[in-house]
């Protein structure tokens, strides 16, 4: 519970605690999303290109961390981007990466707009529990990518926390590990989904890699935890 709290308090746009739940209801609407294509991602003003200021928060987070590894996003906002935090998110076995991307749609309120943040807990169920005490009841529903099932949250009417107010929250479970992308603004599902679609990708292909007997190495993205 530390672990995420601590999470939380690195990745609120207002600094404060949170959480959020939402049982059953994220099992429905299970559909099937293919790869990444660039024609999507260019109309949500996406990029392959990672900047070199990310490549270098997450071989931070990589330093801090117990986890084996942290998946560096392969999928950014094609803006300028800022790190606001790149280590644990809590325990020794998190990560997060706080950013913001300038690009990124919004409201015109500046304290809010552009925040985006990756969280990976060795202790799966951990994100989720302590994504809870709603004030309102959020919209939850189920995607699958490239095998992979990820619940999207939206509607999320809490004050404070891993994603404050007005987040859509992606969340899945890889490897014995929990992730979550979070984007300010319901209306960014599509970006949030996009954003964790390209982390999942490179995780299977990961996999898949490692299985065909071939060196780690081959994983792009990926950044071997020096612990």
């Amino acid at each position: 519970m530390a672990a995420i709290a601590a999470a939380i308090a690195v990745g609120g746009c207002d600094g404060a605690e949170s959480h959020p739940t939402a049982g059953d209801d994220a099992e429905r609407d299970q559909v099937e999303v293919v790869g990444p294509n660039e024609s999507r991602m260019a109309k949500l003003g996406l990029t392959v290109d990672l900047p070199t200021n990310l490549l270098e928060a997450c071989e931070d987070a990589a330093e801090a961390t117990a986890l084996d590894a942290v998946h560096c996003p392969p999928i950014v906002p094609d803006s300028r981007t800022r790190i606001t935090h790149a280590g644990l998110s809590g325990g020794e076995s998190t990560y997060s990466l706080n950013l913001i991307s300038e690009g990124l749609p919004g409201r015109g309120k500046d304290f809010a707009d552009g925040h985006w943040l990756i969280v990976a807990d060795r202790s799966p169920g951990r994100l989720w529990r302590n994504l809870s005490r709603w004030e309102s009841r959020p919209r939850v529903h189920g995607v699958t990518l490239d095998g992979v099932r990820a619940r999207v949250v939206t509607g999320a009417g809490f004050g404070t926390g891993v994603a404050s107010q007005d987040h859509v929250i992606v969340l899945w479970e890889f490897a014995d590990t929990g992730y979550l992308v979070s984007v300010h603004w319901d209306e960014n599902r599509r970006i949030a989904i996009e954003i964790a679609r390209g982390l999942i990708n490179q995780m299977v292909a990961c996999i898949r890699d490692a299985t065909d007997d071939r060196e780690s190495s081959v994983c792009d993205g990926v950044v071997v935890a020096s612990a």
